[in-house]
């Protein structure tokens, strides 16, 4: 019987993403600096580091620097690393099913390998560790979170999350669908 199927593709259509929620505080608006398969956003030919659907989120001049970063969806922190060439301080969480998400660029993980860790549980605080570019934030130069979401080891597009689909650049995202691509 086709009712009876469950929707398994992280296609943005009510499947396993449709939990998905925004990595930072509900009540805070973040803009999206660098979207899907844009400069450094691509597939690095390894297993969970295929970055082709991930996203940057930043606030205006130093505001980001260590705010409270929390996971898209429960799960179990599977790594807590640091890569000086690229993620700097990351944390990777799987949540089962086959999906993972990174955070990276943390100035500090809050988290070890094993914790389960739910929604509300803060895992790291945002900053500029490893390869960073930018200056809108001259005493933490390229201040920002660079969040991926996998599935089975490829990139996946992390939507819906928190109601958003189709994120685009200079676009500034909040929880429970709130967007603004206006001008600041």
């Amino acid at each position: 019987d086709d009712d009876d199927e469950v929707d398994d593709d992280a296609d943005g259509v009510g499947g396993p993403t449709s939990d998905l929620v925004l990595p930072f505080a509900v009540g805070q608006v973040w803009q999206l600096t660098r979207s899907y398969n844009e400069g450094s956003h691509m597939d690095y030919g390894y297993d969970w580091v295929d970055d082709r659907y991930a996203l940057d989120f930043a606030l205006a001049g130093c505001a980001a620097w260590r705010q409270p970063i929390y996971p898209a969806r429960e799960g179990v922190v599977e790594v807590v690393a640091y890569d000086d060439d690229g993620y700097g301080h990351y944390v990777l969480i799987d949540h089962g099913q086959g999906f993972k998400s990174r955070y990276a660029h943390f100035d500090e993980a809050q988290v070890y390998a094993g914790q389960q860790v739910t929604t509300d549980d803060v895992i790291g605080l945002c900053g500029n560790s490893g390869y960073v570019l930018d200056s809108a934030c001259p005493e933490h130069p390229g201040t920002h979170l660079h969040f991926a979401f996998y599935q089975d080891g490829e990139a996946a597009l992390p939507e819906p999350m928190s109601g958003h689909e189709n994120f685009t650049t200079d676009c500034w995202y909040g929880h429970n669908g709130y967007t603004d691509c206006g001008d600041p």
